[in-house]
């Protein structure tokens, strides 16, 4: 069941996205066709986020290896030290059943180290028991909590049980190499975009239509 959801849930996502980009797309389209140089500044900034958001994932990406690293929970502090994250397996640790949450299809869990002295709160973008969470070896991207993310999630898990030296770390699991390549391709499309733009929106159909001489007249004789 789990499956058609998923799938019902992206082919909506889809549809309403596309739905939303056309009508987007199509208001700039009007508002910029009348002017050449306006577009060219439209096109410019939309190239200039493209190539932003190219660099930053191609970055990521450099840095994520094709497979996750097996690394053990006692030793991950270590590892993320000079690091701002690292795509990992987790090959050891504990799962603290009594402190997870959900959120809509998202699950929060919490994975210990023996000792207690790091926290892992694993995030899942699907629904998992604590008998699932057994038997699976969790990987994902990992990395330390910033102020926003650690406030969003002691909304859903209870991080004050835990000691106040604990290395509290943060694994996206279902993050990794996939979402950094979706983002390379994005970023390729909106500057490839940007670059062109001022020839689409002169080329707008809608613009040609509405500013299409009209046929003269003919004048009323007078009798």
């Amino acid at each position: 069941m789990d499956i058609i959801y998923k799938a019902i849930f992206s082919v909506t996502g889809v549809a309403v996205l596309s739905f939303l980009i056309q009508i987007g797309l199509r208001q700039i389209f009007d508002f910029s066709s009348y002017s050449k140089p306006l577009a060219k500044i439209i096109g410019f900034s939309i190239a200039s986020i493209g190539a932003f958001i190219f660099i930053t994932f191609y970055n990521e990406l450099r840095q994520i290896p094709v497979h996750p690293d097996q690394i053990s929970i006692e030793n991950i502090t270590t590892e993320l030290s000079t690091k701002r994250h690292l795509w990992v397996s987790i090959p050891d640790g504990k799962w603290d059943c009594n402190n997870m949450a959900f959120d809509g299809r998202n699950t929060f869990a919490v994975l210990l180290s023996k000792s207690e002295t790091v926290i892992v709160v694993a995030s899942f973008d699907e629904n998992k028991t604590c008998q699932e969470l057994h038997e699976l070896q969790p990987s994902g991207k990992l990395s330390k909590f910033v102020r926003r993310e650690f406030a969003y999630t002691s909304n859903h898990i209870n991080l004050s049980k835990y000691g106040p030296t604990a290395a509290m770390l943060s694994l996206c699991a279902y993050c990794g190499r996939q979402n950094s390549e979706m983002g390379v391709a994005m970023g390729i499309f909106f500057s490839v975009f940007g670059l062109f733009y001022d020839k689409l929106a002169m080329w707008n159909p809608s613009h040609n239509r509405n500013t299409a001489a009209l046929p003269p007249q003919p004048r009323d004789s007078m009798s």
